[in-house]
């Protein structure tokens, strides 16, 4: 072997070293998530955020016939819904640039509480078709602002590896909601299901301004 062989090998065998060392284990991503207090609380926040959304989302057709509408109030619902997320996804970039992505997640689960309280108030279908579009907005802000905060509060070699687990565990909610809202929507009716999902996002606010708010400083000072 010639010395520029050498160098080759030797550079090679470099390379494959630092990518062992750069390969993170689900394990490892699982550790660092239940040890960062911050990282552990935003996950298990979104996870019951996506709870109920997607719980309310998979039975919108019940929940539109249980306030008094149609197969036309549930078309303009999905529109009404998804309209919404495709503005604030483009606007996203800016909002972040301009506010805290931990404001951008407290405002959606403001507007979530807001959408479910005036939906119980006024009672009706139409209610649940034009305040679909403050649900739209909110997801639009969270889906976004979630995962920069993760990837900024989770360790620089863990960064990839504990957003990707996030969204494995945040996920699975959607699987979940549907036999806990089925339950509800098939034992009571619409209103009680509204009614529970209010109750689960203003006590995840109050927690969610405790510990987002309350432990982010001192969070970041131990992960440094």
């Amino acid at each position: 072997m010639d010395e520029s062989e050498g160098v080759i090998f030797e550079g090679s065998r470099g390379k494959a070293d630092d990518e062992k060392k750069k390969k993170i284990s689900i394990k490892e991503a699982a550790q660092q998530i239940a040890r960062i207090k911050l990282l552990r609380s935003i996950v298990i926040i979104m996870f019951i955020y996506n709870l109920v959304l997607k719980g309310i989302y998979n039975y919108l057709g019940v929940l539109v016939m249980d306030f008094g509408g149609g197969p036309l109030s549930l078309g303009f619902t999905y529109f009404c819904d998804a309209t919404p997320e495709l503005i604030t996804f483009t606007l996203t970039t800016r909002l972040l640039n301009k506010y805290k992505n931990k404001d951008l997640i407290f405002v959606a689960f403001l507007m979530q509480i807001i959408r479910l309280s005036l939906i119980l108030v006024f009672n009706s279908s139409i209610a649940i078709i034009w305040l679909g579009a403050l649900s739209g907005f909110a997801y639009g802000l969270i889906a976004t602002a979630y995962k920069t905060f993760i990837y900024e509060i989770a360790p620089e070699e863990y960064k990839i590896s504990c957003l990707s687990l996030s969204e494995s565990i945040i996920g699975l909610s959607g699987v979940i909601s549907a036999p806990v809202f089925g339950f509800l929507f098939v034992k009571f009716d619409g209103h009680i299901a509204i009614a529970i999902g209010l109750s689960i996002y203003i006590l995840m606010t109050i927690i969610l301004g405790i510990r987002i708010y309350g432990s982010v400083k001192r969070d970041k000072s131990s992960i440094q």
